[in-house]
């Protein structure tokens, strides 16, 4: 893989780190108004390139299946409760690496975490005719900026993340499918991929 290509996958998996930023693991205060489960399609800009991903999210939010393809070859992308799972079709492999301690449950923020990351919600917005929950969060690392979340019943519909050196990445929903039956075998490695550091 090239020195460049190798860059940008590694912000796209990047990203997905920070995926349980806006969907956490505490769950159980969204069922009465949460989405169980949900399929969301995405356009996601990234170092001036665009690629189009799908979500699947099941279990209030507690596990999520990412699909998407890097230069032509297609990836997914599992995170659960305590892993997050990198599955390269390409060559029938995986990688599985622990949670990111950056744990942020948007739909369940404690004094201390909205404190630590400087958390503030200017309030709602109508975004794919759906009223979201925006949030702005702040981050002291050598990377990460800020990221703005847009929030519909625990699934976010938007992410912008802006870089220290000004870049930004943005996930944008275009497709939202509210509570659909979603096969379990979508959040299973597949038989016959070996494991690889």
């Amino acid at each position: 893989m090239k020195k460049e290509n190798y860059k940008y996958a590694l912000k796209i998996i990047a990203i997905f780190f920070l995926s349980i930023i806006s969907s956490g693991n505490i769950f159980a205060q969204l069922k009465g108004n949460g989405l169980k489960t949900a399929i969301v399609n995405y356009n996601y800009s990234i170092d001036g390139k665009s690629m189009e991903m799908v979500l699947y999210y099941s279990d209030y939010g507690n596990i999520q299946c990412f699909k998407y393809d890097v230069e032509g070859l297609p990836y997914a992308t599992i995170v659960t409760k305590d892993s997050i799972i990198e599955i390269n079709y390409g060559i029938q492999a995986y990688r599985k690496y622990a949670k990111s301690p950056l744990d942020i449950n948007f739909n369940y923020l404690t004094p201390a975490v909205i404190k630590k990351f400087d958390i503030k919600s200017p309030g709602t917005v109508d975004f794919m005719d759906k009223s979201c929950t925006i949030f702005n969060a702040k981050f002291k690392n050598e990377e990460i900026s800020e990221m703005l979340v847009w929030v519909f019943k625990g699934v976010e519909l938007r992410r912008q993340i802006i870089y220290n050196d000004k870049t930004k990445t943005d996930l944008i929903a275009t497709y939202l499918e509210e509570n659909p039956e979603i096969s379990e075998h979508t959040f299973i490695v597949p038989g016959g991929f070996q494991r690889y550091k």
